[in-house]
């Protein structure tokens, strides 16, 4: 119930403020730049992913 529509509400806000994100970013540093940001969000990810492998790795 309540719990799981707090940790849910995020997943809602933040794609749809990506859009708005990367126009800001396009039109104040360029392209370039939001390819850096994308390229640095998914190195992040990767990372958070094998540690959360390395840290877990197969639970029974």
């Amino acid at each position: 119930g309540t719990l799981v529509g707090r940790l849910i509400v995020p997943s809602f806000i933040l794609p749809a403020a990506a859009p708005l994100a990367y126009a800001i970013v396009i039109d104040r540093f360029g392209d370039a730049s939001a390819l850096y940001l994308s390229t640095g969000l998914a190195l992040t990810t990767l990372v958070a992913a094998a540690m959360l492998k390395l840290l877990f790795g197969r639970v029974p």
